[in-house]
């Protein structure tokens, strides 16, 4: 994803021109393409899911839309909460303005969060919490493949010995299965990371090394860099990986590794390319990424 911002500031004003354009539709909405159209921030959701260091800015960009006298602006930012999983990221933001705003209904379906149809940023906000209170349960524990895949297995994640483990264990065993986070080997990052916030600077430590092993681990790499989830983390790793051309650079992206029961489901963009295909489409993406970390320039509100 593109921005069109470099801080906090430049966000604000940029949602608010935003908003101020969908102002001649009965909702605040813009067009897609001839006949369709979304809410008028949704794009703001995979930002979130992106850029988990822009987190901090947004959740303060917002909670200034909040205290705004606009309920255009309330329905927009509804939306943004009820677009998808990862606006839980949003919830530690914005939660303690349900006073304010918990009575705005949006325009997207809340389907995400177990309501049929819009919802109103209340009620999300309320199931977003419980989400939490159950993805931070200590007795909970760690799920290697998701609560919904085969094979799934009890692991810890409390060092980061452990979640080297956990990532070679997933990338050996190939479980592509599905959760409501994606399909991906490491799909279960994204629930595990609210109950272990430094995954993320452990996945900066030990990504770059599992490019330099085995088959399956170079593969399972990859395939998550293609969520673009925090990919300036891996620039380094993925400049490196261009200029020396490692052993697997030219292995075909349908290749197998052994003990894998099926190829990687490789995306699109690389049909019939190779291992080094991939990681020149993604070194450009991670450099920008790099080029842009969040700036906050914008007067922080508290947290409650």
């Amino acid at each position: 994803m593109h921005l069109a911002f470099a801080t906090a500031t430049e966000l604000r004003d940029h949602l608010l021109h935003q908003l101020d354009g969908s102002r001649d539709f009965s909702q605040p909405i813009q067009r897609v393409g001839r006949d369709d159209s979304e809410p008028v921030w949704a794009w703001l959701s995979q930002l979130v899911k992106q850029r988990s260091d822009w987190h901090p800015a947004i959740g303060n960009v917002l909670r200034h839309m909040a205290l705004r006298e606009d309920p255009w602006a309330h329905i927009a930012l509804t939306d943004v909460l009820a677009a998808s999983l990862h606006s839980v990221a949003l919830h530690p933001y914005l939660v303690d303005f349900i006073p304010r705003i918990g009575h705005i209904a949006g325009t997207a379906s809340g389907h995400n969060w177990g309501f049929n149809g819009p919802s109103t940023a209340g009620k999300v906000l309320t199931a977003q919490g419980a989400w939490l209170s159950q993805a931070t349960d200590p007795a909970r524990g760690a799920w290697l493949e998701g609560e919904w895949g085969p094979k799934v297995s009890r692991v810890s994640l409390a060092e980061t010995a452990d979640v080297d483990h956990a990532l070679r264990l997933s990338a050996r065993r190939a479980k592509f299965t599905w959760t409501p986070w994606g399909e991906r080997l490491w799909s279960w990052i994204y629930f595990e990371s609210f109950a272990q916030p430094r995954l993320g600077t452990d996945l900066s430590l030990l990504v770059p090394r599992l490019l330099q092993g085995s088959h399956a681990e170079v593969l399972a790499s990859l395939d998550w860099m293609q969520e673009l989830r925090d990919l300036w983390r891996y620039a380094d790793a993925l400049e490196a990986a261009a200029k020396t051309q490692p052993w697997w650079w030219s292995e075909s992206v349908t290749s197998r590794p052994k003990g894998w029961k099926k190829s990687w489901p490789h995306p699109p963009h690389v049909a019939g390319g190779s291992l080094g295909d991939v990681v020149e489409f993604l070194l450009p993406i991670a450099t920008a990424q790099a080029a842009r970390p969040p700036i906050m320039d914008l007067d922080e509100i508290g947290v409650a």
